[in-house]
């Protein structure tokens, strides 16, 4: 049976064949133009106006860095006191650098060596080697510094009163321009120079100037300054034998001694209170603004009555409070605090020997005023 009906189909006649092959060429032609014959869709791209403009700027700088790269180098003599942008460009600077160049000089800033451009900022050392021997800067225009203006004013020695002379007679004499000015203001703060040995303590006053002043100077003696040195003498007189307590006297009574005047005075002051007292007389060379010349001139002068100081609890005082005592550095306040913290309490000064960062010499000067009561 199946072989009969295999048969049957390929039994078709001609027109019946024709009509197949028909069916089938118009099939394929009908796949092909679905696929290649259909029209194609357009795709329309939009782009931002941020995104257009961001474009440009980047191919302006493109361009712009081509443009910097082509620029022709052409070295030669100029003074970068005067050179304009265009001309520092061709130089070899960059373009920010020349604005900067330029904005230096707006503010008044002025080159006035080579060296100077150095200090310019993305100045290399191998383009500053290239540049050096063509920058020019005439050396009329600024004089090469302050001495050399000062070395031009003429000397003219004559006799002068430092009390009335100006500013102006003090320049020509030979002082520094500061020299003056400190002159004058002492005069308007009510100083006088009252024997030509006064101006050896001017600031800046040294021998040679001096010794060429000396037979020039001439502070006329009025009535009111010999009377004033006749007062001094007679105070100094008083005060030779003036003999005070150290422990207790006071600014007025400490003025008394000759060699300490209002300064002196106040420190003596000052550093009883740091101290929490003197202990001896000695201590005085320890206040400051005391040398040892003028301590050993006064020193005649103090006793002491009693050794009666305030201490300093150690087993209360903390290490700030340890620190504001003149004898006791930080260092060795944290090491007494620390030893305290282990052993909670300190009994003795023996105790403070075994802190191996405290020597005998500052144990001993500092003795007296520590308390280890409680």
């Amino acid at each position: 049976m199946k072989k009969k009906k295999k048969e049957k189909i390929f039994l078709l006649t001609g027109e019946q064949w024709l009509g197949v092959l028909t069916l089938g060429v118009l099939a394929l032609g009908t796949m092909f133009a679905i696929k290649y014959l259909q029209p194609t869709k357009e795709t329309t791209v939009v782009v931002s106006d941020s995104a257009k403009t961001a474009f440009e700027q980047h191919q302006t700088q493109q361009d712009k860095k081509y443009q910097r790269d082509t620029i022709e180098i052409r070295l030669h003599e100029f003074n970068p006191n005067t050179a304009d942008s265009s001309t520092l460009v061709h130089l070899g600077f960059q373009p920010w650098q020349a604005k900067n160049m330029l904005k230096y000089r707006a503010k008044g800033g002025k080159y006035r060596k080579a060296e100077d451009l150095k200090r310019l900022y993305g100045m290399t050392d191998s383009m500053y080697n290239a540049l050096e021997p063509y920058i020019c800067i005439p050396q009329d225009i600024f004089p090469t510094d302050k001495k050399q203006k000062r070395d031009t004013i003429e000397i003219r020695l004559h006799e002068f009163n430092p009390n009335t002379a100006d500013s102006s007679t003090l320049v020509h004499l030979g002082f520094q321009p500061w020299q003056a000015k400190n002159m004058l203001k002492y005069r308007a703060k009510g100083g006088k120079y009252r024997k030509a040995e006064d101006l050896r303590r001017l600031y800046g006053m040294t021998d040679s100037m001096y010794n060429a002043l000396a037979p020039y100077i001439h502070i006329p003696q009025d009535s009111t300054i010999i009377n004033q040195q006749n007062s001094d003498t007679k105070k100094y007189a008083q005060k030779k034998d003036t003999i005070l307590n150290l422990r207790t006297a006071d600014t007025t009574e400490l003025k008394m001694i000759r060699g300490i005047g209002s300064y002196r005075a106040k420190q003596i002051v000052k550093y009883r209170e740091e101290l929490g007292g003197y202990a001896h007389v000695e201590q005085i060379m320890e206040a400051r603004g005391m040398d040892k010349a003028v301590a050993d001139s006064i020193l005649p002068h103090f006793f002491i009555d009693s050794v009666d100081v305030k201490k300093l609890n150690v087993n209360q005082c903390g290490i700030e409070r340890l620190m504001r005592h003149p004898y006791i550095h930080f260092d060795q306040a944290k090491a007494i605090y620390e030893y305290r913290r282990r052993h909670i309490r300190i009994r003795t000064l023996e105790e403070l020997h075994k802190i191996e960062s405290l020597d005998s010499v500052f144990l001993r000067k500092i003795a007296i005023y520590l308390d280890f009561s409680k």
